[in-house]
């Protein structure tokens, strides 16, 4: 029935000569949303049975990408789901387009998609330039360390998690060992069986050897190929066999990926490697970040923010603090450009 509506929506407006740039359509959706929001806000009084008609988070955010990959960007690209919350009596979610991450909401009922908000607040609040996106608490509440230990928690297919991933490389590339530094995983997963078993092999290749770790990651961070950045860094499956099967039957990673009754609300797989820490620091979306057993809120993800951070946590500053890094954001998701914003967004 939907696609039957959508054909025949395309239909019309052929018929009456309509027609929109490729490259306005998401410009022209967003003016169209706001006038539907103005709408509801004006006519959403009118009843006070609000749970009428509700559909679930899922199908009402499957929808709304549908809608929007047929509708408003007909082919010229494709939208991903890559997260969804609910936001002010609204579904809230957020998908990526070309490497470029939006939030979208849409009503509970399933009919109205508004594909902008503006957070007033957070926009006052975040009223800063990208070379100033280093946090304030930097220096506070963190205990100092002659070694400092340094915890990344992400989910490897989550854009704000590949983000803060490039921010962090070339800081751990540069302290090497006088840091102790490991990524870890958020203890469910929002993309999939492939985002499950990409963890589960990241997992093991980093006990193994943190410097071909790091290599890896670096390609993998390129455009997510798995296989091809363990060819590339003469990486063999096999060698990695019994880290992987003793990690999947310890942590019954296989057996929730089945199991969708122990899915976290249903909808996510758990993936408890890191549950233990997940739970000490409330890690509860990618990207999380901690540094000597204090977790930090709201870290900067350029690798000079990160970088001071870190260097706030020794108990005497190396050399390799006197040394500026990149203060220019990562983009979000693979490849390797800079944002042109602050990093705030998170996959929860």
């Amino acid at each position: 029935m939907e696609e039957d509506n959508i054909n025949e929506n395309k239909k019309a407006k052929k018929s009456k000569g309509f027609k929109i740039k490729k490259q306005d359509i998401w410009r022209y959706a967003t003016f169209i949303a706001l006038l539907l929001l103005v709408v509801s806000v004006i006519t959403g009084n009118k009843g006070n049975n609000c749970n009428l008609g509700m559909v679930s988070a899922d199908i009402a955010a499957s929808n709304a990408v549908n809608f929007i990959n047929n509708n408003m960007l007909q082919g010229e690209a494709s939208a991903e789901l890559v997260g969804l919350s609910e936001s002010n009596g609204l579904y809230a979610i957020n998908i990526s387009i070309a490497g470029k991450d939006y939030t979208s909401y849409v009503t509970k009922d399933g009919k109205m998609l508004f594909t902008s908000g503006v957070e007033i607040k957070e926009i006052e609040k975040q009223n800063i330039t990208p070379e100033d996106d280093t946090p304030e608490n930097n220096d506070n509440n963190i205990p100092k360390k002659d070694k400092p230990v340094v915890e990344l928690f992400i989910m490897s297919h989550c854009p704000f998690g590949t983000q803060i991933e490039k921010g962090f490389i070339p800081v751990a590339e540069k302290f090497k060992d006088k840091i102790d530094w490991e990524i870890k995983f958020v203890y469910y997963a929002m993309h999939g069986e492939r985002e499950v078993n990409e963890q589960l092999l990241q997992h093991c290749i980093q006990q193994d050897n943190k410097d071909i770790y790091l290599s890896y990651l670096k390609c993998f961070l390129k455009d997510g190929n798995t296989e091809s950045c363990l060819a590339e860094n003469s990486i063999k499956k096999e060698d990695y066999k019994a880290c992987l099967e003793e990690t999947d039957a310890k942590y019954e990673i296989s057996e929730n990926l089945d199991d969708k009754t122990k899915w976290l609300s249903g909808r996510f797989p758990l993936f408890s490697i890191h549950k233990e820490e997940n739970d000490k620091y409330g890690i509860s979306g990618s990207p999380s970040f901690a540094i000597n057993g204090v977790k930090v809120d709201g870290q900067g993800r350029s690798p000079q923010s990160m970088q001071e951070t870190i260097c706030n946590a020794f108990t005497d500053k190396p050399s390799e603090c006197d040394d500026s890094l990149s203060s220019a954001n990562p983009s979000s998701g693979f490849g390797y450009s800079e944002s042109t914003g602050a990093a705030t967004g998170s996959c929860d």
